[in-house]
């Protein structure tokens, strides 16, 4: 009795995994489990072969079975079969009934595992996962970017998304053209599309290329849905979230839509960087509703309208680590020659002049011997005057040819202003149109005149001519092909074939090379009419993770007062080098003794850090840095773009408005306290420090302070 009681708890759990297999067995075969069937007759079962079986609830008759025999349920195909047993062959069945579900289970796994790598595998227009954080769904090309912060996404939208197609040139085939490229889409024009997934340094990397587009014009538009998106440095913001751009036509290296930013590149504090490779002309969109979209397309160039747009999405698993791999992408490499010799910009450089007014050597030596009488040294003097007859001459006007030796007997370094444009009026326009020099327009053939102020001239072209100043703002030459970089580095070649100092107010691709490039300020009005310095900072932050570490602060002499002077010279003192305007100086008392703190404090405290710093300084280590540089674990930094770090440890929050002597700054989390210099006074960090008094009396700053 003991014995038919084990037997029966124990088929009893045989009977609950029983109906576990049935039901998985059903599912696998893509089918709801099937319904029960009525007992069969043991009698009809024993004369059925099984492979012969048929089973209908309508040709079976129900059959008590009694309490001491087992019943062993059976799974064939989707029906379930019952029937009974004699207890001697119990204890055979039950091994047998073991193998069995062995055996199914492990035919069930292998059926799993393979069904998992297949998916994996198979691409066909499903979810294709190429990374940790990045999807691409081939069949719509909808490309997908995931943060990694609970499942968030950073960017996602459609390649090609709007896409206008010439009647009759819409059929798009599939892996139909030659590319290394994972995936290749090609047009009936022959126009190309390859997607392509690159493992580079700390991220994964999404490749876009358009080639040959004729008859297709794709616009691709991406919605940037988490985190703050830095990178677009015009219009005093450093958060491209809060800088709508209206749709329009962009050139790479031209200097109207983004001051002297012409790098086009996006970093998310969530790790996403969006960077431009081709050099053709884009047209361009970004926050021009509330859907935080950007959107990008080629734009036909060139007598046969050909055109590309290549860009890569790259991701990483933090801000600082996609940085780091984007700054090693093409074109903004260094090869560790571009340290700049930091020596002569400790000291000030000083401007003399009026672009309006040609060259005054008299003026310029008056103000060389102020310099000595206060006890400064001269340095590096850039001469604003005009030097030349007419802009592209090169060489000095002949009234002032007779007076420049005597600039030659003091120890000054001069600097003067090159422009690559040549003037219609200059001697030197009739010769370059004799031999060719000249950017040429592409449809006429013809020297193509611009004007430059209020200057109307030709271009030189650095692929004609190697050792005279070339065009910064459009490309020829070189059999046509178009290369805006090749122009920005053949100008560096030539500037740097003339002198030692090298100060550029615009640049492109140019990260290899020992320039320094000036960052200034301007004077306005804002909404409380109030005079206000504009923000040069995400100007500076731009250019720093576009590549360009040494920066030089310049200010507008139009409307500067002595506070605002001072202002400037609070903020510009932790720049590698600034330049002061000289009427400012030397007009007004006031400012005099300031500008002997700023001296000191540079030459005590800025220039050793900056010397520290120098061997680590690259493309990708700026000097002058965003709060989120050091700080990204506090989200609260990253919406911050009026206050930055000089090295780790110093904090500046700068004043910009005459009249203003309170502001709110925030001081990051970090593991010890900050400490106002001068003052001495201590906070704490993760908090907003409101109406914090900002004097005119010193240069304030917050040093970061471990605490033991």
């Amino acid at each position: 009795m003991e014995s038919s009681n084990e037997s029966a708890e124990n088929n009893g759990g045989e009977k609950e995994s029983d109906k576990l297999l049935t039901s998985q067995t059903s599912t696998q075969n893509g089918q709801s489990p099937a319904p029960k069937s009525p007992k069969q007759s043991p009698k009809n079962l024993g004369v059925q072969k099984k492979e012969n079986l048929t089973v209908s609830s309508a040709s079976h008759s129900s059959l008590s079975r009694p309490s001491d025999v087992p019943t062993l349920r059976v799974t064939e195909c989707c029906h379930v079969y019952t029937y009974t047993q004699d207890p001697a062959d119990s204890e055979k069945t039950s091994i047998k009934r073991r193998i069995l579900k062995v055996a199914v289970t492990i035919m069930f796994l292998v059926m799993a595992v393979g069904v998992i790598v297949i998916w994996s595998l198979h691409d066909g227009g499903k979810e294709n996962k190429q990374a940790k954080f990045i999807f691409f769904h081939s069949n719509d090309l909808y490309l997908k970017i995931d943060t990694g912060h609970e499942d968030q996404t950073s960017l996602a939208g459609n390649i090609g998304g709007d896409l206008f197609v010439v009647p009759g040139s819409d059929e798009r085939g599939k892996d139909e053209c030659k590319s290394d490229a994972k995936w290749c889409f090609t047009w009936k024009e022959k126009t190309v599309l390859t997607v392509d997934y690159v493992k580079r340094e700390l991220m994964g990397c999404m490749d876009i290329s358009w080639q040959n587009i004729t008859s297709i014009f794709p616009t691709d538009c991406y919605e940037l849905k988490m985190g703050y998106w830095f990178g677009m440095g015009g219009n005093e913001k450093w958060i491209a979230n809060n800088n709508p751009l209206t749709e329009d036509y962009y050139l790479p290296g031209y200097d109207k839509q983004h001051g002297n930013v012409y790098e086009f590149y996006l970093l998310s504090s969530y790790g996403t960087s969006f960077y431009i490779v081709s050099e053709d002309p884009f047209r361009l969109r970004l926050n021009e509703t509330d859907d935080t979209k950007l959107c990008i397309s080629p734009v036909p160039v060139g007598p046969r309208m050909y055109t590309s747009l290549e860009y890569s999405i790259c991701q990483g698993e933090s801000i600082q680590n996609t940085h780091t791999g984007a700054s090693l992408m093409s074109h903004r490499q260094s090869t560790g020659s571009n340290k700049v010799n930091i020596t002569p910009y400790e000291r000030f450089s000083w401007s003399v002049g009026n672009a309006d007014e040609l060259l005054n050597v008299t003026k310029v030596t008056d103000f060389i011997e102020k310099l000595k009488k206060r006890g400064y040294q001269c340095g590096e003097i850039e001469i604003d005057f005009k030097w030349e007859t007419f802009e592209g001459d090169f060489e000095f006007d002949s009234n002032i040819k007779n007076t420049l030796s005597i600039l030659k007997n003091h120890d000054c370094q001069f600097i003067l202003p090159i422009s690559p444009v040549v003037s219609y009026m200059s001697k030197m326009f009739d010769y370059g149109v004799q031999n060719e020099l000249f950017v040429k327009d592409l449809y006429q053939n013809t020297v193509r005149l611009y004007n430059y102020g209020d200057i109307q001239g030709a271009l030189l072209d650095i692929f004609k001519l190697k050792k005279i100043p070339v065009s910064v703002h459009t490309a020829a030459g070189n059999g046509g092909k178009f290369s805006v970089s090749g122009i920005f580095r053949g100008w560096i070649n030539v500037i740097e074939s003339l002198g030692k100092i090298h100060i550029l107010e615009n640049v492109y691709r140019a990260q290899d090379k020992s320039v320094l490039i000036e960052v200034g300020s301007g004077i306005s009005l804002n909404t409380l009419n109030q005079s206000c310095l504009s923000n040069p900072l995400p100007m500076v932050f731009t250019l720093g993770i576009d590549g360009y570490p040494y920066l030089l602060s310049t200010v507008s002499k139009n409307n500067l007062t002595s506070e605002l002077f001072i202002r400037w010279l609070q903020y510009s003192a932790f720049f590698t080098g600034l330049t002061l305007p000289s009427d400012t100086l030397f007009m007004r008392n006031g400012t005099r003794v300031f500008v002997t703190k700023v001296k000191k404090f540079r030459d005590g405290f800025v220039s050793q850090i900056i010397r520290s710093l120098q061997p680590d300084v690259s493309p990708s280590q700026p000097i002058l840095l965003p709060l989120w540089w050091h700080y990204s674990s506090d989200e609260k930094v990253f919406a911050i773009e009026d206050q930055f770090l000089f090295n780790e440890t110093i904090l500046i929050a700068p004043v910009f408005c005459a009249g203003q002597i309170t502001r709110d700054i925030y001081l990051p989390a970090i593991d010890g306290i900050w400490s106002h210099q001068p003052t001495g006074k201590n906070y704490n960090g993760n908090k907003w420090i409101r109406n914090f008094n900002v004097g005119l009396d010193g240069i304030p700053y917050f040093k970061a302070k471990n605490v033991y």
